[in-house]
């Protein structure tokens, strides 16, 4: 065995006898820490996958729900509902932009279909009148039960929304 000097002054045998002991250690102590951090690993992302889980079916319990509330809702007040969707699409109707197409297609037809459907809407409007008067029920009360029908879904969607918010952030049910 030869003693060689290094930098230092110290005696160092040029053979090593603790080097491979210390690299097997090495070696051991880097497979434990990985194996160590793949279990942590997978147990987080089996933990994840279960509380995704349940968020999620308990969305879509609370939307089923919405659903049903909201069909009932409509069941009990459908003169009510059915003005909402009329004015819901005479809304859409009129944020939504003309394309040269419909203009080129319809043309002089324009203004004919344009009279018509005004007076198709006129018609629409006194026949839904004559039937809330024959109801007993007045514009003031069909408006309140439909804008009571639009705040109890925006209310059950958004109690939804943070129950399913609430339940990811702190990984337990929010029911």
């Amino acid at each position: 065995m030869t003693t060689r000097i290094d930098a230092s002054g110290n005696a160092v045998d040029s053979q090593d006898t603790e080097a491979p002991g210390r690299i097997e250690a090495a070696r051991n102590a880097t497979g434990d820490a990985y194996s160590t951090a793949r279990d942590k690993v997978g147990s987080a992302l089996e933990g994840a996958r279960e509380r995704l889980g349940d968020v999620y079916g308990d969305a879509r319990d609370r939307s089923a729900d919405l659903a049903r509330k909201t069909g009932d809702s409509i069941q009990e007040h459908p003169v009510a509902a059915l003005v909402g969707g009329l004015a819901l699409g005479a809304l859409v109707a009129a944020v939504l932009p003309r394309t040269e197409r419909e203009v080129a297609a319809l043309g002089a037809i324009g203004g004919r279909l344009n009279d018509a459907a005004r007076s198709a809407a006129d018609a629409a409007k006194q026949a839904g009148r004559d039937k809330l008067d024959e109801l007993g029920l007045t514009p003031d009360r069909a408006q309140d039960a439909v804008s009571k029908l639009f705040a109890d879904v925006a209310k059950a969607a958004t109690h939804a929304g943070t129950a399913a918010a609430t339940a990811v952030r702190t990984g337990k049910d929010a029911g």
